[in-house]
């Protein structure tokens, strides 16, 4: 279908951020190798990711410790990731795009407060989808799938906010519902 190519479209182009950022952030991310079409279907190839979601992960019987160390570690990946990619060009150039977020999150007042704070910073890459679900892990090695949503400039440790939002609560049993 069309949205399946323009999702693929999208993860190709967020790969192609990952891979051209640097060392550190391509590290992390799949390699795209092409796409093609089977019996109709579109198809995407990428390199493996082994092992499973780190949110059966955080929610399994490895000690506590060893699950601390995997949300620290990309934890650590994503601030290197933001170092590696942070570019002079202030956000200025998304201040639309981010007062719409900012405004839907906190009231007017402080969402003005909060832009003034945040535009003049450098932009950097944001993966911007970058919840446990997006990660497999094998021991202290991980990978960081679907590029689909990534962006750049975008706010710093953005990713890092919205990845331990989702992380420390699986970590520390403390979900909603639970």
């Amino acid at each position: 279908s069309s949205q399946t190519q323009e999702a693929f479209d999208r993860d190709e182009r967020g790969l192609a951020l990952a891979h051209t950022a640097g060392p550190a952030t391509a590290s992390r991310a799949p390699r795209h190798f092409g796409r093609l079409t089977v019996h109709g279907l579109p198809i995407s190839v990428e390199s493996a990711a082994v092992g499973r979601p780190l949110h059966q992960v955080l929610a399994g019987r490895d000690s506590l410790r060893r699950r601390q160390k995997l949300v620290d570690a990309v934890a650590e990946w994503i601030v290197a990731m933001n170092v590696e990619t942070a570019d002079n060009a202030a956000l200025r150039t998304q201040a639309e795009g981010l007062g719409v977020v900012a405004e839907t999150i906190l009231p007017p007042e402080q969402a003005t407060e909060v832009l003034e704070r945040v535009l003049p910073l450098p932009g950097v890459l944001n993966h911007s989808d970058l919840g446990c679900w997006n990660i497999v892990t094998l021991g202290s090695e991980f990978t960081v799938l679907d590029w689909e949503s990534a962006w750049r400039p975008g706010p710093p440790l953005w990713d890092l906010a919205y990845f331990l939002a989702d992380s420390l609560p699986r970590l520390y049993g403390r979900l909603p519902g639970r």
